[in-house]
């Protein structure tokens, strides 16, 4: 409804630090605008207080300067500064044409929120133990003079207009930490994307793979269910790279992640798992199920042109039994690869 008053700063992103305190500079300003407008009525009208209500009016015209300075600049340090400078001015002149009376020293509870956030945690404490040691003075004074405070209706307005301005600061506070919360967590599972991503191919990398190996070997002896790991090596790949170049290698090895991505069952999980290798953890998968799977896999990477040029893979494949570990079954699963190639490559074999 109030999207008019505020506005976007392009070197101002939702990420980072000054996105927040851009946007309490705008809620303060409107704050401000609106509260001045509303007690300059109120002291011109209902109080015939006109010293009061002058106040609020220059308070109301240098808000309405400071909110036209810092939307054509978008200078947050500035703009913060001149707000917390604004809140202090009004309030200083407020209790000293007042002394304090009418609960009017109850205003100065707002300088700390304003300026921690806007100042930071030195020059906020630094802005508030000043401002408040000014209002520690005027209180004392009152006690030495033996004065008490009257309820009257303007202290009672000073202590409402007071709790809302706190409650919607702190509201401000706890919207802007749970956001800030949201964008931890969301940053945090980027990272852990891009920890657990092979750049090249975007498939899962070799971190990713044996985190997920020890998984399923903890899975399987605790519900005591095969799976089947499948190695695969593309035949004479450093032939590719020595005659086409590592650009055109890069590209064989992009294409083949998506066809194997593509023709794998939905739970089984591939990744790249080193240079022209890449590994699949097939679930609850039995020894002939993996080798059918695996051979579909060979003939029809076979018979297809990638980056249209005959590319063959041999896969070696193990299967988890009870007591193996992970690297157990790593070297299984090893050393029928090998034997796939010994054998004459562009095919399959099974550790037995």
């Amino acid at each position: 409804m109030l999207s008019f008053w505020y506005k976007n700063f392009s070197h101002i992103p939702r990420h980072h630090g000054d996105f927040h305190r851009a946007k309490l500079i705008y809620h303060l300003l409107l704050f401000v605008c609106i509260l001045a407008g509303v007690v300059t009525a109120l002291n011109l009208f209902l109080f015939d207080a006109k010293e009061i209500a002058f106040i609020d009016a220059i308070g109301l015209t240098l808000s309405l300067c400071i909110y036209w300075y810092f939307r054509k600049t978008g200078n947050v340090k500035v703009a913060g500064w001149a707000v917390t400078i604004l809140f202090i001015t009004i309030i200083w002149a407020f209790l000293t044409v007042w002394s304090g009376n009418n609960y009017g020293i109850v205003w100065a509870t707002l300088i700390p929120p304003v300026a921690f956030f806007l100042l930071g945690r030195s020059m906020g404490t630094l802005v508030s133990i000043v401002f408040f040691s000014y209002a520690t003075y005027i209180v004392y004074g009152h006690v030495q003079a033996g004065l008490t405070y009257q309820l009257s209706l303007g202290g009672v307005l000073n202590v409402i207009e007071v709790l809302i301005a706190h409650i919607m600061l702190f509201r401000f506070y706890e919207r802007t930490r749970a956001d800030a919360m949201l964008q931890l967590q969301q940053n945090r599972e980027q990272l852990e994307i891009i920890a657990n991503t092979d750049k090249l191919t975007g498939l899962n990398n070799r971190q990713r793979f044996d985190q997920q190996l020890h998984k399923y070997v903890v899975d399987a002896e605790r519900k005591q269910q095969p799976f089947a790991l499948l190695l695969v090596d593309i035949d004479h790949f450093k032939r590719v790279n020595d005659q086409f170049g590592h650009l055109f290698g890069d590209s064989v090895l992009q294409s083949l992640a998506t066809y194997l991505q593509q023709n794998l069952r939905s739970e089984d999980f591939l990744a790249r798992w080193g240079g022209e290798e890449f590994a699949v953890l097939m679930p609850k998968t039995s020894s002939r199920q993996a080798y059918q799977l695996a051979e579909r896999l060979r003939e029809l990477i076979a018979d297809t042109p990638i980056c249209e040029h005959e590319v063959t893979f041999s896969g070696g494949i193990a299967v988890w039994r009870p007591g193996y570990d992970a690297e157990t079954l790593l070297g299984h699963a090893d050393k029928a690869l090998y034997k796939a190639k010994d054998n004459g490559r562009n095919r399959i074999e099974m550790y037995t």
